[in-house]
């Protein structure tokens, strides 16, 4: 004979339920992944997940005024004589600047004037640093000959030319740039508004 088996209680039958759910919950929970990077994300997915460009924010205010910077190093000395000079076969310095160690643009200028109605003028001038010319023209930084027509008087008076001197230097330690003049034409001519400027720059190139 066969025993009757007892229809389980409602009860019991919930109590089964949840404990056949808690049984697989873990196993469900095991294929959930933590996702720490972009790259684990699909491009196509990750591109839609994107939101819309925002609108441009509000200006923001001014900000503090920088400190002053440097000094740079672009100082200039200049020198002017004064009056007339004559000029003879005897070459002089008829102006010179003392510079600073430092790289300089250098140029000067000095006007001739013949006074001479028969023979032309000629002048030499000698753009050079150091103490004094060099007879090997080491120091030369620059050597030009000019000539003045004859002084024809009236109202257009002495012949004139001007030499106009150029260039660059660099030097480590206080040096003295000068420009010479002397005559090599003429008997009678005098020399005038002598100047030389001597620009420090940052670099020569």
């Amino acid at each position: 004979m066969h025993k009757l088996l007892k229809k389980p209680s409602p009860a019991m039958v919930v109590a089964c339920l949840a404990l056949f759910l808690a049984s697989t919950g873990t196993g469900i929970a095991a294929h959930h992944y933590l996702i720490t990077s972009t790259k684990q994300i699909k491009p196509t997915v990750l591109k839609k997940l994107k939101g819309a460009k925002g609108s441009k924010g509000s200006k923001g205010s001014t900000g503090a005024i920088g400190a002053t910077g440097a000094t740079g190093p672009s100082d200039a000395w200049e020198a002017r004589a004064a009056g007339y000079h004559t000029i003879t076969s005897t070459s002089f310095d008829t102006v010179t600047v003392t510079v600073p160690a430092g790289s300089y643009d250098i140029s000067g200028t000095s006007n001739l004037l013949n006074w001479d109605a028969t023979n032309v003028g000629g002048m030499q001038c000698i753009l050079y640093h150091g103490a004094s010319l060099a007879v090997d023209k080491s120091n030369y930084l620059d050597d030009v000959w000019v000539v003045a027509p004859v002084d024809v008087g009236g109202t257009y008076g002495p012949g004139a030319a001007t030499a106009a001197v150029h260039g660059s230097y660099t030097t480590t330690a206080s040096t003295t740039i000068s420009l010479n003049c002397s005559a090599y034409a003429g008997t009678n001519e005098t020399s005038n508004n002598e100047t030389l400027s001597a620009i420090e720059v940052g670099t020569l190139h």
